[in-house]
Protein backbone atom coordinates (compact mmCIF):
# COMPACT_ATOMS: atom_id res chain seq x y z
CA UNK A 1 0.00 0.00 0.00
CA UNK A 2 2.77 2.50 0.99
CA UNK A 3 4.39 1.88 -2.47
CA UNK A 4 0.92 2.45 -4.06
CA UNK A 5 0.57 5.50 -2.75
CA UNK A 6 4.47 7.05 -3.24
CA UNK A 7 3.97 5.89 -7.02
CA UNK A 8 1.27 8.20 -7.48
CA UNK A 9 3.70 11.17 -7.32
CA UNK A 10 7.60 9.36 -7.23
CA UNK A 11 9.27 6.80 -8.79
CA UNK A 12 9.58 4.19 -6.40
CA UNK A 13 11.51 0.79 -6.11
CA UNK A 14 10.12 -1.91 -3.81
CA UNK A 15 10.49 -5.38 -2.89
CA UNK A 16 8.52 -7.90 -5.25
CA UNK A 17 6.41 -10.24 -4.06
CA UNK A 18 8.00 -11.58 -0.78
CA UNK A 19 11.40 -11.56 -1.43
CA UNK A 20 12.36 -10.01 2.28
CA UNK A 21 14.67 -12.65 3.52
CA UNK A 22 18.86 -12.60 3.24
CA UNK A 23 18.16 -13.33 -0.81
CA UNK A 24 15.54 -11.44 -1.70
CA UNK A 25 16.74 -8.05 0.13
CA UNK A 26 20.07 -8.11 -1.48
CA UNK A 27 18.51 -8.94 -4.60
CA UNK A 28 16.05 -5.46 -4.03
CA UNK A 29 19.06 -3.52 -2.92
CA UNK A 30 20.95 -4.38 -6.43
CA UNK A 31 17.60 -3.53 -8.50
CA UNK A 32 18.49 0.52 -6.35
CA UNK A 33 19.32 3.68 -8.82
CA UNK A 34 19.50 6.62 -6.98
CA UNK A 35 19.62 8.10 -9.74
CA UNK A 36 15.71 6.89 -11.06
CA UNK A 37 14.52 6.10 -7.78
CA UNK A 38 12.94 8.54 -5.42
CA UNK A 39 12.16 6.07 -3.06
CA UNK A 40 12.90 2.23 -1.99
CA UNK A 41 10.31 0.21 0.31
CA UNK A 42 12.13 -2.86 1.01
CA UNK A 43 10.06 -5.52 3.07
CA UNK A 44 12.32 -7.00 5.80
CA UNK A 45 11.20 -10.28 6.66
CA UNK A 46 12.93 -12.16 9.66
CA UNK A 47 12.62 -15.74 11.67
CA UNK A 48 15.19 -15.16 14.25
CA UNK A 49 17.29 -11.77 16.54
CA UNK A 50 19.78 -10.29 14.07
CA UNK A 51 18.24 -10.77 10.58
CA UNK A 52 16.76 -7.35 10.44
CA UNK A 53 19.66 -5.74 12.13
CA UNK A 54 21.67 -6.86 9.51
CA UNK A 55 19.34 -5.66 6.53
CA UNK A 56 19.49 -2.52 7.85
CA UNK A 57 23.75 -2.08 7.37
CA UNK A 58 22.94 -2.91 4.05
CA UNK A 59 19.53 -1.35 2.96
CA UNK A 60 20.53 2.27 5.41
CA UNK A 61 16.80 3.09 6.39
CA UNK A 62 15.90 6.55 6.88
CA UNK A 63 12.23 5.78 7.87
CA UNK A 64 10.73 2.60 9.86
CA UNK A 65 7.51 1.07 9.73
CA UNK A 66 6.49 -2.41 12.01
CA UNK A 67 3.10 -3.30 10.20
CA UNK A 68 2.56 -5.64 13.07
CA UNK A 69 4.43 -7.82 16.21
CA UNK A 70 2.72 -10.79 15.65
CA UNK A 71 3.42 -14.78 16.51
CA UNK A 72 5.23 -15.88 13.45
CA UNK A 73 8.36 -17.67 13.54
CA UNK A 74 8.10 -18.11 17.69
CA UNK A 75 10.82 -21.29 17.08
CA UNK A 76 13.07 -18.93 15.84
CA UNK A 77 12.68 -16.21 17.68
CA UNK A 78 12.65 -17.95 21.25
CA UNK A 79 8.92 -16.48 21.77
CA UNK A 80 6.72 -13.37 21.56
CA UNK A 81 9.40 -11.01 23.27
CA UNK A 82 11.75 -12.01 21.14
CA UNK A 83 9.76 -11.72 17.72
CA UNK A 84 9.39 -7.72 19.16
CA UNK A 85 13.52 -7.51 19.86
CA UNK A 86 13.65 -8.90 16.26
CA UNK A 87 11.20 -6.58 14.68
CA UNK A 88 12.62 -3.83 17.24
CA UNK A 89 16.12 -3.82 15.84
CA UNK A 90 14.52 -2.11 12.59
CA UNK A 91 13.83 0.62 14.68
CA UNK A 92 16.91 0.68 16.56
CA UNK A 93 18.60 1.36 13.55
CA UNK A 94 16.49 4.20 12.43
CA UNK A 95 16.41 5.67 15.41
CA UNK A 96 20.50 5.51 15.90
CA UNK A 97 20.79 7.42 12.80
CA UNK A 98 18.20 10.10 13.66
CA UNK A 99 15.69 8.87 10.74
CA UNK A 100 11.47 8.63 11.45
CA UNK A 101 9.39 5.75 13.09
CA UNK A 102 5.95 5.32 11.68
CA UNK A 103 4.17 3.48 15.09
CA UNK A 104 1.16 1.41 14.13
CA UNK A 105 -0.76 2.35 17.43
CA UNK A 106 -3.16 -0.58 16.89
CA UNK A 107 -0.85 -2.87 17.62
CA UNK A 108 -0.48 -2.59 21.14
CA UNK A 109 3.51 -3.67 21.34
CA UNK A 110 4.53 -1.47 18.70
CA UNK A 111 4.72 1.97 20.27
CA UNK A 112 6.64 0.27 23.10
CA UNK A 113 9.12 -1.18 20.65
CA UNK A 114 9.59 2.65 19.12
CA UNK A 115 9.63 4.41 22.64
CA UNK A 116 12.46 1.88 23.35
CA UNK A 117 14.55 2.38 20.52
CA UNK A 118 14.16 5.81 20.80
CA UNK A 119 14.85 6.07 24.62
CA UNK A 120 18.08 3.84 23.62
CA UNK A 121 19.65 6.58 21.18
CA UNK A 122 20.94 9.11 23.94
CA UNK A 123 23.83 10.17 22.37
CA UNK A 124 22.54 10.34 18.88
CA UNK A 125 20.15 13.11 16.63
CA UNK A 126 16.36 12.58 18.07
CA UNK A 127 14.26 10.17 15.77
CA UNK A 128 10.97 11.56 15.21
CA UNK A 129 7.96 9.12 16.29
CA UNK A 130 5.28 9.29 13.70
CA UNK A 131 1.78 7.54 15.48
CA UNK A 132 -0.73 6.12 13.15
CA UNK A 133 -3.88 6.21 13.64
CA UNK A 134 -5.14 7.73 16.94
CA UNK A 135 -4.17 9.75 20.01
CA UNK A 136 -0.49 8.98 21.70
CA UNK A 137 1.91 10.83 23.56
CA UNK A 138 4.65 11.39 20.80
CA UNK A 139 4.10 13.11 17.52
CA UNK A 140 1.20 12.83 15.20
CA UNK A 141 1.89 13.54 11.47
CA UNK A 142 0.15 12.84 7.94
CA UNK A 143 1.97 10.32 5.75
CA UNK A 144 1.70 13.01 2.76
Amino acid sequence: LLTVVLAQKYNVLATNGNLNNHIGVPLTLLRLRPAEHNFAVIEMGANHQGEIADYCQWAEPTHGLITNIGKAHLEGFGGEAGIAKGKGELFDYVAAHGGTLFVNSLDAKIPAVAVAAAKANVAGPAPLLATYPGPSDTYHTAFL
